[in-house]
């Protein structure tokens, strides 16, 4: 039941940036894996992971949000 809760809540950070346009790398991303074959919900889940692994390292206390990594990270997604 978290874990769907989390889930869910990833799934709407993302729509939310891509709503916002904030960051832009987000809908890039998003219209980029479209463009390159997943259906939407695919590119929105893969967009996810991205988003779970910067706020892991945040909420372990490992570091700040830091907006250069996550930007790097979209780049990196197929």
């Amino acid at each position: 039941m978290v874990r769907r809760f989390l889930h869910n809540a990833i799934k709407m950070i993302v729509e939310f940036q891509v709503e916002e346009n904030d960051p832009p790398e987000t809908r890039k991303t998003l219209d980029r894996l479209v463009a390159a074959g997943h259906d939407r919900e695919e590119a929105v889940q893969i967009i996810a992971g991205a988003i779970t692994e910067e706020v892991w390292g945040v909420l372990r206390g490992q570091k700040d949000f830091d907006r250069a990594h996550f930007r790097a990270l979209l780049e990196n997604l197929h």
